[in-house]
Order: C-alpha cells, then structure tokens, then sequence
C-alpha cells in the first residue's frame, strides 16, 4: 500500500512538473519573441493609429510602402513594458486616403510587415453607453467597442473629478478597453476619451 500511494505521489509530481514546464515554454513564446503587434490594420481616411515591435535591442527602421496613403508620423523611443522580455520601438501613422500601404519594419536584417487598409466606412471607436446613472461610492465599467488596443491609443479623463473619476483598471482592462468610472458626490458630469487624437467620445454621468 505504501509502495503504491508512493508511485501515485511520484506520478503527480512528474505530472506537475511537466505541466509547468509547458506553462513556462508558452510563456517564453509569447513574450520573448520579436513579432509585430499587429499584421493587419484598417482605418478610415484621417484617422491615426500605431504599429510596434515588440523584443528588440537595437535600432529598427520603419518604412511605408504608399506615403500618399499612410505616412508614418513619429518614431517613439525604444522602450520597456512587461511582460515583454525586450523593449519596443512603436512608430505612429496617419491615414491620408482610401487604399492600401504596408508598414515595414527593418531589425536585425530581417522584414516584419504590417498591411495598412484605408476606406470608408471602416469600425469607429464609441462607448458601450451614451449615458450612465451611479451612486456616490459605486463604480461601473466602460467599454469602448470598434477600437483595438494593439494599435490604438486611448485618454481618458472627467469633465469633473469632484462628481466621477476615471481609473483604467488592470492591463487586462486596458488591453479589453475597458474603464471604470466611480461616483464621488451628487451631479452631472461626462467621462472623456480621446481614441488615435482623431475620435472624441463622450459618456453623460449622473450621480445620485
């Protein structure tokens, strides 16, 4: 009997061990490997948005391939951000004109290529709700549906702190956009958010 429970604990462990070993190879996958956040991007005519490198240690060169339809604007700093085991180069771009480009990305003699598709009628960013009714001390989550994360960037802020506050959450909130807006005293106020400095959104809160 002693000699069988040994076995079953010997095989949990084993079994253990591998299981973690495969959590650890996933999570060195994904967050070790040079890859671009996005391969395919679309947008309308005058709208922003970014592309980014993640997992580099030296310069990249970004490149567009139609500057008459997407041209690209500034070139961010090398940076840092977890749980990417490198750093980052992010360029931002500006849609000009309906049709297509492709955002190249030069880094260690080798090419990572984003297609960039502009036309009309493209996703828009807006809020889940136009319009919200909390107490004071409660809290509600909103979301910006027709945006993503990977390619987009997002302020948020009160027209008036002293009525709601804004607090982005985790980054598994950020990365769903995702907000929360939390009552402080009775009034009216709207939470702000201004998606690729193009598209200004707006959500009316009333608190009771």
């Amino acid at each position: 009997m002693k000699t069988m429970l040994k076995k079953i604990v010997a095989l949990v462990a084993i079994a253990c061990m591998l299981i973690s070993s495969v959590s650890v190879n996933a999570a060195t996958k994904n967050y070790s490997q040079t890859a671009l956040s996005r391969t395919a991007i679309t947008r309308e005519p005058g709208a922003q948005g970014f592309v980014a490198l993640r997992n580099v240690n030296g310069k990249v060169k970004w490149t567009s391939s139609n500057t008459s339809v997407v041209s690209l604007v500034y070139q961010t700093p090398l940076y840092t951000e977890r749980p990417y085991t490198g750093k980052i180069s992010e360029v931002d771009f500006y849609c000009k004109k309906a049709g297509t480009s492709k955002i190249t990305a030069l880094y260690d003699g080798k090419k990572y290529i984003c297609t960039i598709t502009v036309k009309k009628g493209a996703a828009v960013p807006k809020f889940s709700k136009n319009s919200v009714t909390i107490k004071r001390g409660q809290s509600v989550a909103l979301k910006v549906t027709g945006m993503d994360s990977e390619s987009s960037y997002a302020r948020y802020s009160s027209s008036n702190k002293g009525i709601a506050t804004v607090d982005r959450g985790t980054s598994y909130d950020i990365r769903d956009n995702m907000v929360y807006v939390k009552g402080v005293k009775k009034g009216t106020t709207y939470v702000n958010c201004v998606v690729d400095r193009t598209y200004k959104l707006k959500c009316r809160v009333t608190v009771k």
